[in-house]
């Protein structure tokens, strides 16, 4: 619908230079009728956005069965791209000296 408005407006205005000599009524009609387009325009951007919005927003636990499960080698990542995962995941790990054990936690 956003982008149908767009070709209206284009629409009009290439029409328009056809005209040789518009008169006053004319073109104050013609900018009333642009500016409630350009506000009906508006108008499906901010529902668009609202929407956008709402989707991202929108649990969908149904995501994680949809992602592939796979082994990763973890030392074989690249410093860059593990640090990446690991911020992403919200990755914890605790280091126990005295067991030498490492406690991983993703919340």
């Amino acid at each position: 619908m956003i982008a149908d408005i767009d070709v209206k407006i284009k629409r009009t205005i290439r029409n328009f230079e056809l005209i040789d000599d518009p008169d006053e009524d004319f073109v104050r009609d013609i900018n009333e009728w642009r500016a409630e387009r350009r506000a009906q325009r508006e108008q499906l951007e901010g529902q668009l956005a609202e929407i956008e919005q709402r989707i991202l927003a929108a649990p969908n636990p149904g995501l994680l069965d949809a992602l592939s499960v796979m082994k990763v080698e973890v030392d074989q990542l690249s410093e860059e791209l593990a640090r990446a995962l690991f911020e992403a995941l919200r990755l914890g790990i605790r280091y126990h000296r005295d067991t030498h054990t490492a406690t991983c936690r993703v919340p």
